[in-house]
C-alpha cells in the first residue's frame, strides 16, 4: 500500500491515520513554498480502523486535475472514498463504494492500464481477508462500474500487501501486477516477505520469490513497493521495497531487473538508529520528479512512523551512494502509550546472532553483468 503520492499539482499528498481517534486525514506539502511545509487539508473518515491508500486517477477531461481515490478499512469494510478535483474550491470527500465486507487489514490500490486508451484505466485493489490475500477490480469502462471479486492470490498472508503494475509482460497485453506480502512459513514461527505476480496475458497469479527471508524474524510488516527508473530505458526498472523487520528497522531493498534471475538485495536501513519504527506503523515509498528536470534519477520519498509520529525522509538519487535524509515531523500518529516495544523474540541466540550478522551489510552496487533480457524475466 502507499499513503503517499506526487499529484499533478506537483505537490506531495498523503493520507495519515490516527489510531487513537480513528481519523484519516489528507495532508499535502506545498512544493511552491521554498520551505516546503506540510499542511493538513481535510478529514476523509472518522471511522478508520487502519491506514489508507491514496492514488490520483486519470483526469476525465483535458486540462482538469485527476480525482483523489482512497481505500481505507472501517472495521471489516474496506471503503472507497473519492474527492472530485474538477472544482478546486470543493475539497469534500464522498463515500463511493464498499470494496470488501470481509477486510482484516489495509488495502493497496492502483489504477491499471486495463481499458486504456479508450476508457480510464481500471481500479485494482488487494486486501487481506483472514489469511487470504484477495484481488478486486473496478471496471471503469462501464457506465455504472462496480467492484468485482474477490480472486484469491494466496492463502498464507499475515499482513497487508503492496500492489503495483510493472512493465513486465507479454506484448499487446497489460503489464503484470506485482505484489509483496508478509506470509507465514509452514512449520516455522517466522514469516517472510513474498513476491507474487499476475501474468496479465492469462490473468493467473504466481509465486515469484522471497524478498526478505524468515531469518529476519517473526514479524515482517508494512511493505511498500515501486518500480523505479533505475536501469531504464535499456532494461525494465528495478523493483524497490521498504519494509519493517522484527527488530523495528525500516529496510530498503531492491531487485535489479537488468540481470536475469536477479535476487533481492538490502540497500540500507533507512533510519540508522535500530528499532526506531513504531509497531505496526504504515510506510510509504514513491519515486518523485525531483532531479529529473536535470536529467538525473528522481528522488525516493518516504513517510514512516518513527516513535509515535509520521516523519518524512528522502534520498537524493542525483549521485550514487547518497544517505537517507530525515525531514520534518508531519503530525502525531499514535498516542505515546500505544507504542508496542519491539524486542528480539528469538530464543535461539546463535540463529539470532547469524541473522543480525546478515544485516551488517555493505550497500551493493546497482549495476550488474550486461544482459539482454527476454520480454519478461519471470
Amino acid at each position: 500500500m502507499s499513503m503517499l503520492i506526487e499529484s499533478d499539482w506537483n505537490d506531495l499528498e498523503c493520507v495519515l491515520w490516527h489510531s487513537d481517534t480513528h481519523v484519516l486525514e489528507h495532508w499535502y506539502r506545498d512544493q511552491s513554498d521554498p520551505s516546503q511545509p506540510w499542511y493538513r487539508s481535510t478529514t476523509i473518515s472518522t471511522r478508520a480502523t487502519g491506514p489508507g491508500c491514496l492514488i490520483q486517477s486519470s483526469p476525465i477531461a483535458p486540462n482538469e486535475h485527476g480525482d483523489f481515490q482512497v481505500v481505507v478499512p472501517e472495521d471489516n469494510n474496506l471503503v472507497h472514498y473519492r474527492r472530485d478535483n474538477s472544482n478546486g474550491s470543493d475539497q469534500t470527500w464522498t463515500l463511493d463504494a464498499i470494496v470488501s465486507n470481509k477486510a482484516t487489514g489495509a488495502g493497496s490500490m492502483i489504477q491499471s492500464t486495463y481499458g486504456t486508451p479508450n476508457y480510464p484505466g481500471n481500479f485494482e485493489v488487494v486486501v487481506l481477508e483472514g489469511g487470504n490475500l484477495v484481488h478486486y477490480s473496478h471496471d471503469n469502462s462501464q457506465p455504472n462500474p462496480q467492484w468485482s471479486g474477490p480472486t484469491v492470490i494466496m492463502d498464507t498472508a499475515v499482513g497487508s500487501a503492496a500492489l503495483i503494475q510493472s512493465t513486465f509482460g507479454i506484448p499487446n497485453h497489460p503489464g503484470n501486477f506485482e505484489v509483496v506480502v508478509p506470509s507465514h512459513i509452514s512449520g516455522s514461527y517466522n514469516n517472510q516477505l513474498q513476491h507474487w505476480y499476475r501474468d496479465n496475458s492469462n490473468m493467473q497469479w504466481h509465486f515469484g520469490e522471497a524478498v526478505l527471508d524468515q531469518e529476519y524474524g517473526l514479524y515482517i510488516h508494512s511493505p511498500s513497493l515501486i518500480q523505479s527508473t533505475y536501469g531504464t530505458p535499456t532494461y525494465p526498472g528495478n523493483f524497490e521495497v521498504i519494509v519493517v523487520d522484527t527488530w523495528a528497522n525500516l529496510l530498503h531493498l531492491f531487485k535489479p531487473n537488468n540481470v536475469a534471475n536477479s535476487q533481492w538485495y538490502i540497500d540500507a536501513n533507512i533510519i540508522p538508529e535500530k528499532g526506531e519504527i513504531a509497531n505496526p506503523g504504515p510506510n510509504a515509498l514513491i519515486q518523485s520528479n525531483y532531479n529529473q528536470s536535470e536529467g538525473m534519477t528522481g528522488n525516493f520519498e518516504v513517510i514512516t512512523v518513527p516513535t509515535d509520529s509520521y516523519q518524512y525522509w528522502h534520498r537524493d538519487n542525483g549521485q550514487a551512494g547518497q544517505p537517507w535524509i530525515p525531514g520534518p515531523t508531519i503530525t502525531n500518529a499514535y498516542p505515546p502509550s500505544s507504542r508496542t516495544p519491539v524486542t528480539d523474540l528469538h530464543e535461539d541466540t546463535q540463529r539470532a546472532s547469524e541473522a543480525q550478522a546478515k544485516r551488517n551489510f555493505s550497500p551493493l552496487p546497482r549495476t550488474g553483468a550486461v544482459y539482454t533480457p527476454p520480454i519478461a524475466l519471470k
